[in-house]
């Protein structure tokens, strides 16, 4: 039997900002991460089938996550899936009810293996490679990257230096759409939310590309 996992509210647009500075907003985290999108999708579910749908993933897997599930865990979903009409996006789960979602901005392989850090600018010292199942290792409240030269504020790493993280207030405008370096970025009002509601339990991540699956389905 699948697994019928209800869905949060998915957000199709955000919000313009007119702001020119590279910094990163941290309003307090009881703050709504809806309040501001438009074009809501509404309430609907996604299916999780007992049999394993990704070539990447193992059976036996699958079969521990899909039993983590039904033990109430809680596990962010993303699909980095992108095209004129469909946006990157997460939902974050407890069990099979979502607690919150939103827009990110991951990263897009083109040849070679390399991906497009930003719109337009190929980084060729970055790679994606992290579709699958991971559990969050660490969070930290402000990170910096060494490599990149950059703050990534309430980090939720998942796998080795790629993590869940705040994206800047100049960058907001690329979120549901690939712009970054291989982590997974996230509305700066969404990111503290998400950071507190981990808290110190076991976070399952899965992260997929896939044209329809997690695709929020409308209840009948």
């Amino acid at each position: 039997m699948s697994r019928v996992c209800w869905a949060a509210d998915i957000p199709t647009d955000l919000p313009s900002t007119d702001s020119t500075q590279d910094e990163v907003v941290s309003p307090p985290a009881t703050e709504s991460p809806q309040n501001e999108a438009r074009g809501q999708v509404g309430n609907g579910f996604i299916l999780l089938p007992k049999e394993c749908p990704f070539d990447y993933l193992e059976q036996t897997d699958w079969d521990e996550f899909l039993n983590f599930v039904d033990h109430g865990g809680k596990w962010v979903f993303a699909n980095f899936y992108h095209d004129k009409n469909a946006k990157q996006f997460y939902i974050a789960f407890e069990g099979d009810v979502g607690f919150m979602s939103g827009l990110v901005s991951g990263a897009q392989p083109v040849k070679g293996g390399e991906i497009d850090c930003l719109p337009g600018k190929p980084s060729p010292k970055a790679y994606h490679n992290h579709l699958g199942l991971f559990t969050v290792s660490s969070k930290e409240q402000m990170h910096y990257s060494t490599l990149y030269d950059c703050n990534m504020p309430f980090s939720l790493f998942y796998n080795e230096g790629q993590a869940f993280h705040a994206t800047s207030r100049q960058n907001i405008r690329f979120l549901g759409q690939p712009a970054s370096h291989g982590c997974t970025r996230l509305n700066p009002k969404e990111a503290p939310k998400l950071f507190k509601w981990v808290g110190k339990d076991e976070i399952r991540v899965l992260i997929c590309r896939d044209k329809e699956f997690g695709k929020p389905q409308v209840k009948q």
